[in-house]
């Protein structure tokens, strides 16, 4: 605990972000919703300073993508190993000439889609949703490393709120395939069944994910006897792998990505952020208004929960990531519970602790050229 207090002290970028977090607070409970863009324009600022100008040797993958970004602008990419989308963001960026407008286009990417969809969603508060996605793990990996799941989320989040209010652009979400193919995971949003919308039917899939998260503890003894790379041989464009073979990788890849610790940590932080609307489906709340949205929200966090034991279940447990974040806020101020708005801001402050003063991110650092 001295060596995560330590780090994130000495490492500012944390101590920022709770400085706003407070003079949020404070703002908020003034003035309410007028605070609200201005906070989220002095968010959006550090964090584009902070990520768009960090150093190439800063994170897991932002050399790997600093070398794609070079070969997309020198017109050298062979078409495979990205989405086609990604590959065309990527070449947009290139054609302006500068690999930190790059990375700092992938961040504010990220943050404008949570922040318009808190507004579509008539969120009130809307810097919550905003600083729960920057305070824990995944969203700061979504915004440092894993780049094209986080623009395909948060775009593709977008695209779902969207769809809420207008049936039409429900089969438009599955676009964001383009970006990132754990996307496809959100053709739920596109053939939800009404049946699953109602307090019963989500009742029994919260019990179905306890049930497979149980049985994931066992997982690992299944062995690799079930290969999808035969089941599903359908081509993912720009990949040169099929759907089956991408869900071999992830499932049974060697590579031990997390601890054990990791992975429970990932586990118990689906149901955490969930906790607000859970204890409101459970007990017994109206939340009716949000029926659609939590039963997406739900059947998201159960595609994790059935491969949350794998080495690469952390991957999926982003899917439902930024839906799980906006069901909660939702939920608190529909219900107006106090308690419940200040455990979400106990979340973000532990978040940023954690996140912040993690070795993970002391690694970080600028530049030294801020061209």
């Amino acid at each position: 605990m001295i060596n995560i207090t330590d780090n994130f002290i000495s490492n500012i970028l944390g101590v920022i972000l709770v400085v706003l977090c407070c003079l949020h607070l404070f703002l908020y409970n003034r003035i309410k919703r007028g605070a609200n863009l201005p906070i989220f324009l002095g968010i959006a600022l550090v964090l584009l300073l902070f990520f768009g100008f960090r150093s190439i040797h800063s994170g897991v993958d932002t050399l790997a993508y600093y070398r794609y970004f070079q070969e997309v602008k020198l017109l050298s990419f062979n078409g495979k190993g990205f989405e086609p989308g990604f590959f065309y963001l990527t070449y947009f960026f290139a054609k302006l000439g500068n690999w930190h407008a790059f990375l700092g286009g992938i961040v504010l990417i990220q943050l404008i889609a949570v922040f318009v969809s808190s507004n579509l969603l008539k969120i009130k508060d809307t810097i919550l949703p905003v600083m729960l996605y920057i305070a824990l793990l995944p969203g700061f990996d979504l915004m440092t490393n894993g780049l094209r799941q986080g623009v395909a989320l948060s775009l593709g989040m977008l695209m779902v709120v969207v769809s809420l209010h207008y049936r039409w652009v429900k089969p438009i979400t599955l676009t964001s395939i383009l970006m990132h193919k754990s996307m496809i995971s959100y053709i739920v949003v596109v053939f939800l069944p009404k049946f699953l919308t109602t307090n019963k039917a989500q009742k029994y899939i919260v019990l179905a994910g306890v049930v497979v998260s149980l049985i994931g503890l066992a997982g690992t003894s299944l062995g690799v006897g079930l290969k999808f790379a035969d089941l599903l041989p359908i081509p993912i464009p720009g990949t040169g792998h099929s759907l089956g073979a991408k869900i071999d990788m992830y499932l049974y890849i060697e590579k031990q990505l997390l601890s054990p610790f990791m992975k429970l940590y990932f586990l118990l932080l689906s149901y955490a952020l969930l906790w607000p609307y859970l204890y409101s489906l459970l007990s017994g709340k109206d939340t009716s208004s949000l029926k659609e949205l939590a039963s997406i929200t739900l059947l998201l966090q159960f595609i994790f929960l059935l491969v949350w034991w794998t080495n690469f279940g952390y991957r999926f447990m982003y899917i439902s990531y930024i839906a799980s974040i906006f069901l909660s806020v939702k939920t608190v101020e529909e219900i107006g519970s106090k308690k419940l708005q200040c455990y979400l801001y106990a979340i973000v402050f532990l978040g940023f602790l954690s996140t912040y003063g993690s070795q993970n991110f002391s690694s970080f650092s600028l530049t030294s050229a801020l061209g």
